[in-house]
Parts: structure tokens; sequence; C-alpha cells
């Protein structure tokens, strides 16, 4: 049926019979240029959306590639944002071998009826980057990213709506303070949350407190999040024990 929908628009392209099409090829996606580093030395990348009404989007899937050296800790915001409402939203790094670094998205239970923000990514920046900015860019675009018509509604079948991407770029942040002599000697692994030099019963009873929480609900501390996925949850669980094994005197 859109194959035939397609041939009558070519046919009779003199006239304005194309209108659904030239709505949905208007669909904009951006990241902005040079979002600044906030002195905390975090930042905060909104993915914007344009041109979605009347569309029918139901879901998307938007992946990114950036420099994992420099963004860490990737957690998905959506207070605010289009996608606040949505309670299937996935997100997560990738996979060894995935030429990319981050995903979120959901293949149904969405829609954009207005301009605005998708979904924000919060990063921290590694400190010693301290001038230019880094890319974030899009990847793979209509085959791993994309904008889909509701899956629920398609019988589950992938319906990929039209759409124009473009990359953005983050400036680094200013150098930080030197930190004390001491405290930069001192490593310490990642189940060690209270930063004694050991593993004991207070870490364990602060991961306890901790357990199944997300990253967009209060009181959220990314240093429990130990896969890094935004949730704390039986995966982190397994790396804790394993660190606490490593450590435990």
């Amino acid at each position: 049926m859109y194959k035939q929908f397609l041939y009558l628009c070519i046919y009779f392209s003199v006239g304005a019979l194309c209108l659904t099409d030239s709505v949905r090829a208007e669909i904009l996606i951006r990241i902005p240029e040079n979002i600044c580093c906030a002195e905390d030395h975090t930042v905060i990348i909104p993915l914007e959306i344009s041109g979605s009404q009347h569309a029918e989007i139901g879901g998307y899937m938007l992946r990114l590639d950036y420099d994992e050296q420099i963004l860490t800790n990737p957690a998905i915001i959506t207070e605010g944002t289009l996608s606040e409402k949505n309670s299937d939203l996935m997100s997560g790094k990738a996979w060894p071998g995935d030429p990319w670094d981050f995903t979120v998205g959901t293949g149904f239970g969405f829609s954009a009826s207005q301009d605005g923000v998708l979904v924000a990514i919060r990063f921290d920046v590694s400190a010693g980057f301290v001038s230019g900015t880094i890319p974030v860019s899009f990847v793979n675009i209509n085959e791993d990213t994309y904008l889909n018509a509701d899956l629920l509604r398609t019988g589950m079948e992938l319906e990929i709506i039209p759409a124009e991407y473009i990359s953005g770029s983050v400036i680094l942040c200013p150098s930080p303070p030197e930190a004390d002599t001491e405290e930069i000697m001192t490593a310490y692994l990642p189940c060690d949350f209270d930063k004694n030099g050991k593993a004991d019963h207070p870490d364990i009873d602060n991961f306890k407190l901790k357990w199944l929480s997300a990253c967009d609900e209060s009181g959220w501390d990314s240093q429990y999040d130990l896969k890094e996925d935004c949730r704390i949850n039986v995966w982190d669980l397994s790396y804790f024990a394993d660190c606490f094994s490593e450590i435990k005197p």
C-alpha cells in the first residue's frame, strides 16, 4: 500500500499530493553544537526533535558515538522532556564490538506531539582534557539510529520514519584546581564506596541503600552503578561481589 501511495506521489509530483511525505521529511533530530561543560565537570546533552507533529512517531532508537576517555558515566534524564512519561524507555552502554558507545530508546509507547527535547543525557567530563571540543555523533542513520512507528501497532514490524540527524559537540571543561597530592596517589577500587581502603560492612550497607535505584530518581549516586547502565540491579551486584572478594582482607 505504501509503495502504491509513493508511486502516485511521484506521478502527480506537479501537484501537492505528496504532503504526507514532505511533512515527514522535515523531521529533524539534533544535538546542539558547543554545549558548555559545567563547573562540576558534568555536561547535559539534549537530543532535540522538531517537525514531528502528525508524524505518528511511536518510538525511537538513538545511538551515539563519542570519546569514552572524556565523556563518562552516561545517565538519561527524562524530567521535562518528551520522554518523561514513557516507562518503557531503555538505555545502556554498548557491548564490545558495537560501533557506538551509548543507546537510548523505546519501540513503543512514545508520542511526540510538539517540538522539544526527546531525552537528555548527562555525562561526567574527565579532568585533564582542558581545551577544544569533542564531537558527539549519531551512528548508522536508519539502521541503528532511527524513529519508528509504534511496534505494537505494526505487529512488531519495524517501520522507520524518515528524519534528518545533525550531530553536535561539547566544549571541554577548564582544568580543575589541583587536588591534594596524597589523594591523587591513593587508588580505590570501585566497591570501596567509603574510600577507607578496604571492603567492609559499611560498603555492603551503602550498596543495599542504593539497590534498585535509577539515575532519574532523587538521591542517585553513580559510584554504585558499577555496570554504568543507569540502574542499580543484579548486574551491579555481580560486579560488587567480584570487587568485594578481591579486596576483602
